[in-house]
């Protein structure tokens, strides 16, 4: 499966992708948002979604503040552990080379025993979490 360009195995859309990559950014501003898009891969009782999130101001879409967020979390066995997290500027390119990483990320996962995947390192589960979309 292909998303967003990036040749993708063992994994679905979640939530769809939107964004294409040949079109400017400007014009796909009314897609840009908190959610925009999230490809799912369940494997050994684990579920690891890739996340593409936007912040930033609408009316000024490519502002040097304006940002891509592209994270890996895990749901059901980590409790919502965050293992990637990392910024790309509103620039489609810049965001599709750090997809692709987001994905390698999963696939050098997917490689590992359960002792390795619970002692990488991640970032602390917000307090606020809603983990409702994680797999049960």
């Amino acid at each position: 499966m292909e998303y967003f360009g990036i040749e993708v195995h063992g994994a679905y859309c979640f939530t769809p992708f939107p964004l294409e990559e040949n079109e400017p950014l400007e014009d796909q501003w009314f897609f840009l948002g908190s959610d925009v898009g999230t490809l799912r891969y369940e494997f050994r009782g684990y579920c690891f979604d890739l996340t593409t999130t936007w912040y930033g101001d609408k009316e000024d879409i490519l502002h040097e503040k304006n940002v891509f967020v592209i994270r890996v979390i895990e749901g059901p066995r980590t409790l919502g552990k965050t293992f990637f997290n990392k910024n790309s500027k509103s620039d489609l390119k810049e965001l599709k080379l750090l997809m692709k990483e987001g994905i390698d990320f999963i696939e050098s996962i997917k490689k590992m025993s359960d002792d390795e995947i619970s002692t990488l390192p991640g970032y602390p589960r917000d307090a606020n979490w809603d983990d409702s979309h994680l797999c049960d």
